[in-house]
């Protein structure tokens, strides 16, 4: 076909370029790989940056390796890894001899060091070079068999080795399918599927996109367009649901030459102008002259004659500019076409006779029988019909050599009208006839394109349906998935709830009982009030501002805040209570000392607190808002309560004589931090002793309150005995 070589080239560039991706490497190497095939010179750039400024290591037992934490070395394994990419960026770059220099360094090197998956990787790069640049397949088929044998032979087992027999298999498969070795193609073509399908999922988008888009332009070469077309549609699904944008680009262009030659020209157009905006985004020079002559060649059939002579001359400029002589014969006789048929005969005969000059230098054979024909169809209409006969003739010759026999009809089907209008009626009929025996009746090219272009709905249709099963396939997994995890989900939160409620009952529980054996530690066992069992001699923990100071408040702390509050105590002794045991036996004594403890308790309300201190004595606490207020008032509120409930149990005839000793917080105004609780409650007992021993001297109840003398020093508190210091 027109100018496959250069799509070939592209695809086996691609190939080799995939197939040394393989190799892990260093990500600066791994950024100059994925430039290759947009930007070759800066990936060339890079990789002889790479290998110019790091020194290699010498072998060691991590030579091998690619970790290269210092940026001053390279390893032996990335060093071949920079040689192949800088390999495959000269030979995009059009330089395929220095390109074969540095992979054949790589192979080297890798043989030194006995990298077998580099050396593989290097093989295969080496094998497409010679195939894409110089068609050369003997020499590509025999680095192949030699990859084979290093395969067979090799013992070392490598995670990538699997890829990169696909991409060699696939390289056999593209180099006997151009060269006539159809059983083979399709075999190595098999051996291929066989092993992509081995890989892992997340390879197979990229791989399978390669695989079919060489099958598909196999079968455009052996002129299967429908199973062309299916391949090449199936690849263009694939690489756009994977954003694979440059495999995009390479099948938009087979795509368009297939539309092309099955006469879908929107199709074609379609496709070429998708292909031609990516290679013009990257300045991809070769392939966007490629596209622009497949473009112009669309404009010319759709006879939009202006657009596709502009189009024809762009691509001569890009030809010229790139250096690719082979390309612009080829165009030169476009161009003579499009003139020709605008019955510009004088530039038409100008342009051919310029492409036959090209194609002769070139040795073009191809072109060069494609200009005699149109030479001679340029002289026909010219009148010139011996001179147009002689170049007809000459081209179909070389149709005939070649073995094109689609050029070889359109020179029949000139020669058989200028034979006819030089009015010679016997070779008109008799080329016509050998016209007709190449060319069996057929459709015609409306016909044809209106079924392909069918077919082509129908394949889409497939490709959709196939797609939307797949999508209904992991749709219908990923629900099943999620249900169940759901499942599990709501079994473990199920036993997380169960857990948690078990452990809320448990701590419910134990704060029940925590609360019972709280209470029943620090409440008096006869009288139900609170006792004092939090006091020690150490300082009081009110000074320390910890979290437990609300709740020693309550269990037992006698001076909470020492440097604020304003207390009055008072410790008072109930006499009857000692006399009712004695008088009305214990358990009338136990009764009548629990209902005196809830009648305090109910009678006593915060912020005010009060303690059974002993049998029969009471420690009284509430806060001393009033400095002035006189002592006589706590006195006679003690009493007022004993003789509340001595009336409320008459019957009994209880003593209500009271001995109460009273003092104030702070004691001194400047000693509040020398004196502790229990030192508090030895003044109170001092205080609570005197006022029974004058209770003992005198009939009633006795009170006697201890002040601080005004000014008195804090040193007065300094001693180990409170009495004493008192």
């Amino acid at each position: 076909m027109r100018h496959l070589k250069y799509v070939l080239a592209a695809a086996t560039l691609f190939i080799c370029s995939t197939a040394s991706a393989e190799i892990n490497s260093a990500p600066i190497l791994n950024d100059a790989l994925s430039l290759i095939e947009t930007n070759p010179a800066q990936s060339l750039s890079i990789t002889e940056n790479y290998i110019k400024n790091r020194r290699l290591t010498q072998p060691s037992g991590s030579s091998h390796m690619n970790d290269e934490g210092d940026r001053q070395i390279r390893t032996p394994l990335n060093t071949i890894h920079a040689y192949i990419i800088k390999g495959l960026a000269l030979v995009a770059l059009d330089k395929p001899e220095q390109g074969l220099e540095s992979l054949r360094k790589a192979d080297l090197m890798a043989q030194d060091y006995n990298l077998v998956s580099a050396r593989l990787a290097a093989l295969i790069a080496r094998a497409s070079t010679h195939w894409k640049s110089y068609k050369d397949s003997l020499m590509a088929l025999n680095l192949l068999a030699e990859f084979q044998k290093l395969v067979s032979e090799s013992t070392v087992v490598s995670s990538n080795l699997p890829e990169l027999k696909f991409h060699a298999a696939l390289l056999s498969a593209i180099i006997y399918s151009n060269t006539d070795h159809q059983e083979k193609a399709l075999q190595a073509f098999h051996n291929a599927e066989t092993l992509m399908k081995k890989l892992p999922e997340k390879e197979k988008p990229k791989l399978q996109t390669d695989y079919q888009m060489a099958l598909g332009k196999h079968f455009l070469q052996q002129q299967d367009y429908e199973g062309a077309l299916a391949e090449l549609l199936q690849s263009y699904w694939i690489a756009s649901e994977n954003q694979l944008e440059s495999k995009l680009a390479n099948i938009n262009v087979e795509l368009s030459r297939l539309y092309l030659l099955r006469g879908v020209l929107d199709k074609a157009q379609q496709h070429a102008n998708q292909a031609a905006d990516f290679y013009e985004h990257f300045k991809l020079r070769d392939r966007l002259t490629e596209v622009l002559q497949l473009l112009a060649n669309v404009y010319e059939i759709q006879g939009r004659y202006n657009f596709s002579l502009a189009t024809y001359f762009n691509a001569l400029d890009w030809a010229d500019q790139n250096g690719q002589d082979a390309l612009q014969a080829p165009l030169l006789v476009s161009v003579s076409r499009v003139y020709l048929a605008l019955h510009h005969l004088g530039l038409a005969k100008e342009y051919v006779e310029d492409a036959l000059m090209l194609a002769k230098e070139n040795g073009d054979k191809r072109t060069l029988s494609e200009s005699y024909i149109q030479l001679g169809k340029v002289q026909a209409e010219m009148l010139d019909y011996p001179n147009a006969i002689q170049s007809l003739h000459s081209g179909i010759l070389l149709s005939t050599e070649i073995g094109n026999t689609p050029l070889k009809r359109n020179g029949l089907a000139a020669l058989s009208m200028v034979y006819e209008d030089a009015g010679d009626f016997f070779n008109a009929l008799r080329t016509q006839r050998e016209l007709e025996s190449l060319s069996p009746a057929k459709a015609t090219q409306a016909k044809v394109a209106k079924a392909f272009k069918q077919q082509q709905q129908v394949i889409e249709r497939q490709l959709q349906m196939d797609d939307m099963q797949r999508q209904l396939s992991e749709s219908v997994q990923a629900l099943i998935n999620q249900r169940n995890f759901s499942s599990i989900l709501l079994v473990v939160l199920v036993i997380i709830a169960a857990l948690l409620y078990s452990r809320h009952r448990i701590a419910v529980s134990r704060k029940f009982k925590l609360q019972n054996l709280r209470d029943e530690f620090y409440t008096h066992p006869r009288s139900g009030l609170r006792n004092l069992r939090m006091l020690n001699a150490r300082l009081q923990n009110s000074l320390q501002q910890s979290s437990a100071n609300f709740e020693q408040w309550n269990l037992g702390e006698i001076i909470h805040e020492p440097f604020h509050d304003r207390l009055r105590f008072a410790m008072f002794e109930v006499p009857f209570l000692k006399i009712v045991y004695l008088e009305h036996g214990y358990k009338e004594g136990l009764k009548l000392e629990r209902e005196f403890g809830n009648y305090l308790n109910d009678q006593v309300t915060d912020p005010a607190r009060l303690y059974h201190f002993s049998d029969a004595m009471f420690i009284y606490i509430e806060p001393n808002s009033r400095l002035d207020s006189q002592p006589e008032q706590l006195a006679g509120s003690i009493q007022k309560l004993i003789d509340d409930f001595i009336e409320l149990h008459k019957e009994q005839n209880l003593d209500n004589r009271a001995r109460i000793g009273m003092a104030e917080y702070p004691f001194l105004s400047r000693a509040c931090t020398a004196i502790n609780d229990q030192e508090l409650i030895d003044i109170l007992l001092m205080a609570t002793s005197g006022a029974r021993l004058i209770s003992k001297q005198e009939d009633g109840s006795q009170w006697v309150h201890l002040s601080a003398i005004d000014h008195a020093p804090a040193a007065s508190f300094a001693g180990d005995n409170i009495r004493q210091s008192c």
